[in-house]
């Protein structure tokens, strides 16, 4: 033991034989308590006058840290436990790389939504939240209250600031993207509802069929859940192209759109009114200008539109 003026230490040194060595004890000018390995690995264990800990380690590969549970009865845990559960004091975990401060998980300072998780970047506060679980099971991503006004109900939000004006000939996707990599398959988005008798009717978006000649092309489909059997079908597709195809799930004419039926009506046209002239009309429109939507005035004898029938030899 060492405790002399001109040292200003107290500690204790374990030595095997030149093979490891440790000081244990009080290192100088230091209220802290600590442990160090002295043989040239420079890992020190050390705890400050609060009882705050600091683990140092120098090694050239693997972990920094392992907490083993030996027990085969019990579950390994770790707690981290403010000191005070009112949101004011938060308990949470700092990445840090080169003393920065990198990402923060866990509660933060006094959140809109009590109770919450956040993935913060940076240090853990709400203004740094970028994804966010509240209490009641509703996810946040770009930010940290989901479930605000106008949308009290939502269990996913996605939220997000971009100005870029959209354009349909563009390929750029604003929100959520759902991408299938495995060649052959599809990605889809289900959306399912249960009903008082305990059953449930779902629709489900797809994306199909990709076009292997670019990077971009495939089709849309939607499905639905038929009652009575509850088979699956596909109801509607709009192709790569931009034609619809309703009941049909391929293109069979040039038509943009084309509504297929076995026996029963394909279009109903349906009117509801009081006046004697307003039954259901199905109206042409025509313009002499070639680009859609510039109008250039028709002329005598122009045809209107027409009504073809054909049949397959």
């Amino acid at each position: 033991w060492d405790g002399s003026a001109t040292t200003n230490k107290v500690n204790m040194h374990f030595d095997c034989s030149g093979i490891a060595g440790f000081d244990v004890g009080i290192p100088a000018a230091t209220a802290a308590f600590e442990i160090k390995n002295t043989s040239g690995g420079g890992g020190i264990l050390r705890m400050a006058a609060d009882g705050q800990l600091l683990h140092t380690v120098n090694k050239t590969s693997g972990y920094t840290a392992r907490f083993v549970q030996s027990n085969a009865d019990n579950p390994a845990v770790i707690e981290i436990d403010s000191p005070s559960n009112n949101n004011l004091r938060p308990s949470a975990i700092q990445f840090m790389a080169g003393g920065t401060d990198k990402w923060g998980i866990g509660e933060v300072y006094n959140p809109v939504s009590q109770n919450s998780f956040h993935i913060c970047a940076g240090t853990p506060s709400q203004d740094n939240s970028k994804v966010v679980v509240t209490s009641t099971g509703a996810v946040g991503v770009g930010t940290f209250n989901p479930t605000a006004s106008p949308f009290p109900g939502a269990k996913l939000g996605v939220h997000l600031s971009d100005s870029t004006a959209y354009a349909g000939g563009t390929n750029r996707g604003n929100g959520i993207t759902v991408y299938n990599t495995a060649a052959g398959g599809h990605s889809s988005l289900e959306l399912a509802q249960r009903n008082a008798a305990n059953t449930y009717g779902s629709v489900i978006l797809n994306a199909v069929d990709p076009d292997a000649s670019s990077n971009y092309g495939a089709d849309f489909t939607i499905q639905t859940r038929r009652g009575g059997d509850g088979a699956y079908g596909e109801r509607l597709r709009i192709t790569s192209h931009g034609k619809v195809c309703i009941a049909h799930n391929s293109v069979l004419h040039s038509g943009n759109l084309q509504v297929s039926t076995a026996g029963a009506d394909a279009i109903d046209i349906n009117s509801y009114s009081t006046n004697a002239n307003s039954g259901g009309r199905l109206t042409f429109y025509r313009s002499k200008n070639a680009s859609i939507g510039s109008n250039t005035i028709v002329a005598d004898d122009d045809s209107l539109g027409r009504i073809d029938f054909r049949g397959y030899n």
